[in-house]
């Protein structure tokens, strides 16, 4: 009857009611309606229960802007709320159920929102997780070949170099070389690279530009100048070799040649040219009766024909035009470049890559997605089918028990998880079909909320030693309410009761009594979560502080550089360069306020989370103050940890508190027996706070002797 007063005019419905009148959901409150309710009355049946759980719409989940706007569908005239740990943001839905709802966004970082909506008691719904990433800066980008400043008589180049973005660089980037598209390899974190099509050169100085665009269009340009000028009487010519493809560790199917001319392109024979790697971290061999040792730099004497050439083995890292090979002769005009291009090899591992040990309500989506990384051991594999498959506990993965999907450009796979009703443990796996050692177990934890009961959290503050931190400073925030502050007792233990259940961030400020060489105006760490009602929410894992009690220092007043050595690690090495260090405030070191700097090893199964992508730790360390950064990069030299005399390919990672995960910065290769390995290029390799450097990529590469006396390498 009320349907029917509202539509024929007598009694209007309260606009709160005319959600419940629309059961056609249509938009529209009419007799097909009153109907529906007449039927429902007449064969004695219960009208559908209404489920007021919002369903968004896919969404791009990066942005540079400092808000971001996503829509979604819910029961109409229904109130949507956005929370997260500084505040919430709420509309209704329209007549349709349709939202859009406007966020704000803080600084670079991955943020965690929560969407939920109100049923008509009030009560509000199970969250959903909607994590946003903001990323305003613009990709970094490395010329490999050729140098800036090159001269040479070559009537076209190739432009070649890495090109990465620590934040979005999975998701895609562009590269354009005076304008015309070039071939880009994303990699993994900074680890993307690029090659371009052959650039003509006129006679005189060139201006070369690269520009390289992120997903979210970040841009950075970087100029090159290359001079041609007209060939000189005695000068070297590339004959074959350039450009090649092959499979990374491997030797490309076609030596590396170069003719030795004289005056009107007569061949010089027995003159001396040097073959050296300069980017890819490869190696290159004689050719010949006896096979020779593969080395980075190698001379080798032009035959009768003026011909030069070496073998050319392939460094483990994938990428478009990432190796370079230089070759050069004295008295001879210029130097020539050739690039390579390396493939990924047929192994396939799978690593996790995040998601794993969280704790989460019983029935809620897991805040952050499951996700892993396919690999070949070194470099991402795309492409590839990932069945992620429900174990135990009843959750299901993107609304199914089992769900496939194919791993993107990066190598990455990601599902969402809904932890099933079961209180404990629940655990997925991950598998690559017809892989037998591509496969991952994820294993989260579901907790029960409580309707009454005091909501808290609690946890443990630590070293990297594992040693209490007594009296830090604790805070939390929850949806704009601050809690707090409370100190870590002696035990390093913390709990703030009284709290409210929601969207938080915990906020770990350094000691009182503590000293660094800027007051930090942000915590030394935080970490998201949302708390469960009426339960205390313990972290599964202690918080792990990057700072050390008792810590041994080097002044640095920036005038000079300074090498940090790593105790227990002989042979281990960082060079800051002067002025390279300030204080997240912008605070400068000075002879009189110098900064105290220090470099600790550390045990590596107490970093503060999970190494990124499965790699297994060689030795990892803490870089001290936390509250720092590089204007140019420090330099990373090491010695050659898995004992392999120079056979291996090591990956530099640090931990990155904006994704709150460890990253890939660097990969370096090794030089000399027994081997050292450098960081190449001018990328920075290291970040104040957590580091190390994995085991490696071993190519296992042996030499046998025959009966006669020849050598020759196996694989």
């Amino acid at each position: 009857m009320a349907i029917l007063n509202h539509v024929h005019g007598r009694v209007t419905l309260a606009e709160a009611r005319l959600s419940f009148a629309d059961l056609d959901r249509n938009g529209v409150v009419n007799v097909t309606d009153a109907d529906l309710v007449a039927d429902a009355v007449v064969a004695g049946l219960s009208l559908a229960d209404i489920d007021f759980s919002p369903v968004l719409l896919p969404t791009i989940p990066y942005t540079n802007q400092d808000r971001f706007t996503f829509g979604g569908a819910v029961f109409p005239r229904t109130r949507v709320r956005v929370s997260h740990a500084f505040g919430a943001v709420e509309a209704d839905s329209d007549g349709q159920g349709a939202f859009a709802i406007e966020i704000p966004l803080n600084s670079d970082r991955l943020q965690f929102y929560y969407v939920s909506s109100f049923d008509a008691s009030g009560t509000q719904t199970m969250p959903l997780p909607l994590s946003i990433l903001r990323d305003t800066q613009g990709p970094a980008i490395r010329v490999i070949s050729p140098p800036n400043g090159w001269v040479t008589s070559q009537s076209e180049v190739v432009v070649s170099g890495t090109v990465g973005d620590a934040l979005n660089g999975q998701r895609g980037m562009s590269v354009s070389v005076n304008g015309v598209a070039a071939a880009v390899t994303v990699g993994t974190g900074r680890n993307g690279s690029f090659l371009s099509a052959p650039v003509s050169l006129e006679l005189g100085a060139n201006m070369i530009q690269i520009r390289s665009v992120d997903v979210v269009g970040n841009e950075t340009v970087v100029d090159l100048i290359v001079t041609r000028q007209t060939a000189g009487a005695f000068r070297l010519v590339k004959q074959s070799g350039d450009r090649q493809k092959g499979v990374s560790g491997g030797q490309l199917g076609e030596p590396v040649s170069v003719l030795v001319q004289g005056p009107g392109g007569v061949p010089i024979a027995g003159k001396a040219v040097v073959f050296q790697v300069m980017g890819g971290l490869g190696e290159i061999s004689p050719i010949g009766g006896v096979y020779g040792p593969a080395v980075s730099r190698l001379i080798a004497i032009s035959d009768p024909s003026g011909e030069a050439q070496v073998n050319w083995r392939l460094g483990a890292n994938a990428g478009k035009g990432n190796h370079l090979l230089k070759a050069s002769s004295r008295d001879m005009e210029g130097e020539l470049y050739f690039v390579a291009s390396a493939l990924p090899s047929a192994v396939v591992r799978l690593n996790h890559a995040g998601g794993n040990a969280q704790v989460a309500g019983v029935g809620t989506m897991a805040t952050e997605s499951l996700r892993v990384w396919v690999n070949d051991g070194a470099n991402a594999l795309s492409g590839q089918d990932v069945t992620f498959n429900v174990l135990t506990g009843g959750g299901k993965v993107n609304g199914h028990p089992f769900f496939s999907v194919s791993s993107d450009a990066a190598g990455f796979a990601e599902v969402q998880y809904l932890l099933g009703a079961q209180a404990g443990e629940q655990t997925i796996s991950a598998s690559v079909p017809n892989q037998a050692e591509a496969s991952v177990v994820f294993t989260l934890t579901g907790v029960a909320a409580a309707a009454d009961g005091d909501t808290s959290v609690s946890g443990l503050v630590l070293t990297p030693f594992l040693q209490a931190v007594p009296h830090t400073r604790v805070e939390l925030m929850v949806e704009g309410t601050r809690f707090g502050p409370v100190n870590s007792d002696m035990a390093g233990s913390f709990r703030l009761t009284g709290v409210m259940p929601g969207a938080a961030e915990l906020q770990f400020w350094l000691p009182v009594g503590s000293t660094s060489q800027a007051t930090p105006s942000a915590p030394i760490s935080v970490k998201s979560l949302y708390l469960i009602r009426g339960v205390d929410n313990q972290l599964s894992d202690p918080i792990l502080l990057p700072l050390t009690l008792n810590r041994l220092v080097t002044s640095f007043d920036g005038a000079s550089s300074v090498d940090l050595v790593l105790r227990g690690v002989e042979g281990f090495s960082l060079t800051i360069p002067a002025g390279s260090v300030a204080a997240n405030d912008g605070t400068l070191p000075t002879a009189a306020a110098p900064f105290s700097l220090s470099l600790t090893q550390i045990p590596m199964p107490n970093l503060p989370m999970p190494p990124a992508l499965g790699e297994a730790p060689r030795v990892a360390w803490l870089l001290e103050p936390a509250d720092v950064r590089f204007l140019s990069p420090p330099r990373l030299k090491f010695p050659d940890l898995a004992g392999v005399s120079g056979d291996t390919t090591v990956g530099v990672f640090g931990f990155d508190s904006r994704l709150h995960r460890f990253g890939r910065l660097a990969t370096t290769g090794a030089s000399g027996s027994p081997a050292e390995f450098q960081s190449e290029g001018d990328v920075s390799p290291i970040q104040a706070g957590f580091g190390f450097v994995n085991a490696g990529y071993q190519g296992r590469r042996a030499t046998v002797a025959s009966g006669g006396g020849t050598s020759a390498p196996i694989e």
